[in-house]
């Protein structure tokens, strides 16, 4: 008999009987977190006619991929969990990047959340099923490393967020120095509003870009606020959202005022029929004011969606734009959107 394969038979079976007993002993005293992950690719076509006030009409179409995105969440505990969002946005030269990510601390019996991460500020809602992007988000809403509380008591919500924003005051240093707040009151599943202040609306992700304040600081710092409105009845959902500047920037502060002191605003107003669960019907018009050759004076448009297979989300729509310059844009989109 070969004693040494006979050894090495036994050994092995007593290591396999360890590591499974141990392996299910430690999962009873150690809770493993919860680890689940979601994702989103989108593939688009687009057509674009851009009339130029007093010259030329420009017409243009594209096919492309538009979007890839992972999202994980690990569940570490009631009290403890995050996020992380990974996302390629459809530009070839543009790399992959973290696009949001936080810790959430919910203490026990506590109405109170806390969030920590690279993140939306809370100011304004963005309700909205088209796939261009709603001009109250455009001028508003604002991604920040902050940290973020949430409160809640009954049908009232309030949040506040901190954070240190890349355009200050001048002379007034690189600190922690802007704040968010809103207020949710959500009276039933059918009707909800809400209002936002935000202290330098110049730290939106629009205006603190290229196409709007031109350096990092500003003469003075300019609040915003938001207020929003939503309403169900059956299978219609209406929304309106308000979003603007509490006072005017500074001449030239502005890379689309033309040398003019500017207060930019904006109001969306949307009207959706559900026609099943995941097909819906909208109608959208809205109004900007102040927003130069960026943020359009008024658009309209309408928006259709319909799933074609299991996990796959067919989208289309029309959308005009007419801006302050009397430039006017069409742009009609085809969507398919794969969710897993």
């Amino acid at each position: 008999m070969n004693f040494y394969f006979l050894n090495r038979m036994y050994s092995t079976l007593f290591a396999l009987f360890v590591f499974f007993t141990t392996s299910a002993y430690a999962e009873q005293i150690i809770k493993l977190p919860e680890v689940s992950y979601s994702g989103t690719l989108r593939f688009e076509g687009t057509y674009t006619n851009t009339d130029i006030a007093g010259g030329a009409t420009t017409k243009t179409s594209d096919l492309k991929a538009s979007k890839a995105e992972i999202v994980f969440n690990a569940k570490m505990s009631d009290q403890v969990s995050g996020f992380a969002t990974i996302t390629w946005g459809g530009n070839d030269s543009s790399p992959v990047e973290l696009d949001e990510t936080a810790i959430i601390i919910s203490p026990i019996n506590w109405p109170l959340t806390f969030s920590l991460g690279k993140q939306n500020v809370p100011f304004g809602v963005y309700h909205g099923n088209f796939m261009s992007t709603e001009l109250t988000t455009m001028l508003g809403e604002t991604q920040e490393h902050s940290i973020n509380a949430t409160y809640t008591a009954g049908i009232a919500k309030i949040s506040a967020g901190i954070y240190n924003g890349d355009i200050h005051k001048t002379g007034q240093g690189d600190h922690i120095d802007a704040i968010a707040a809103k207020l949710d009151l959500n009276f039933s599943d059918n009707f909800s509003t809400g209002v936002s202040v935000i202290s330098n609306i110049a730290e939106s992700n629009t205006l603190q870009g290229s196409d709007g304040v031109n350096n990092s600081s500003i003469q003075d710092t300019v609040a915003g606020i938001s207020a929003n409105i939503l309403y169900k009845f059956d299978q219609l959902t209406f929304t309106a959202e308000y979003v603007g500047a509490l006072d005017e920037f500074a001449a030239g502060e502005l890379a689309f005022d033309s040398g003019n002191r500017y207060q930019p605003q904006t109001a969306s107003f949307e009207a959706g029929y559900n026609l099943s669960p995941k097909s819906v019907i909208a109608a959208r018009f809205e109004t900007g004011d102040d927003g130069g050759n960026v943020i359009p004076e008024n658009t309209y448009g309408i928006y259709y969606s319909m799933p074609l297979l299991e996990y796959l989300l067919f989208e289309s729509e029309y959308v005009k734009s007419k801006y302050e310059n009397n430039d006017e844009k069409d742009i009609i989109k085809l969507r398919l959107e794969l969710e897993f």
